[in-house]
């Protein structure tokens, strides 16, 4: 996985993480939510399938399928037969891991963030500089989300091009490689219509046979 990740971040700078940005991001929360930071010293995170996109964790992966399979001049039958492995993988995950979610916006003042989660107004918008507080990769990621699919036709491509000519040697761990590596890339990518809220988060993901963090 981790290969592949590099592979990404290096070439097209994928995923976008936060740090890069500095900058206030805000936390909007009501007076309960205020009162629990200030008294525990942290903040709550949410289960990913539970946020209010529901394309949340299947945007990425089914666009750049999407791409792919309309690839200009069509395609081949072995990147036909890699895109049927990429699909595969997807429904059958070899590891399924939960991830949970802290969102914050760089918008201090939006009313559909006041409305969703400041109380309509009477809650809070918490400014928090992360320079220097994040936590160690191995626990959570902070990444700046991306809306929409501009770009992702080029890394399409790309991809489907690396695994035509990985097929015939990585085979066995290619399509299993690739899974966990969407499943980290997607937490970042959005459905273009929720770029008004201008998110960054912090995910953290567990096992729920070891709950070995990463």
């Amino acid at each position: 996985m981790m290969v592949l990740l590099g592979y990404l971040h290096q070439k097209h700078e994928l995923p976008r993480y936060g740090w890069r940005n500095n900058g206030l991001r805000y936390h909007y929360t009501d007076a309960q939510g205020l009162l629990g930071i200030i008294q525990n010293g942290r903040l709550w995170a949410t289960d990913i399938r539970f946020l209010n996109d529901p394309s949340e964790g299947s945007f990425l992966p089914e666009r750049l399928i999407s791409l792919m399979e309309s690839k200009p001049g069509g395609i081949n039958n072995t990147e036909r037969e890699v895109i049927k492995g990429l699909k595969d993988a997807l429904r059958n995950p070899n590891s399924n891991y939960s991830s949970f979610c802290t969102s914050l916006s760089a918008n201090g003042d939006l009313l559909s963030q006041w409305r969703g989660y400041g109380s309509f107004g009477k809650g809070y918008a918490v400014g928090l500089s992360l320079e220097g507080l994040l936590p160690h990769p191995q626990v959570a990621s902070y990444y700046d989300v991306i809306y929409g699919d501009n770009g992702l036709e080029e890394i399409a491509f790309d991809l489907l091009d690396l695994f035509v000519s990985s097929v015939s040697k990585w085979k066995d761990m290619m399509f299993d490689e690739w899974v966990f590596t969407l499943s980290v890339l997607a937490k970042s990518f959005k459905d273009p219509s929720y770029s008004e809220e201008q998110e960054s988060r912090l995910v953290c993901s567990y096992s729920g046979d070891d709950n070995d963090l990463f």
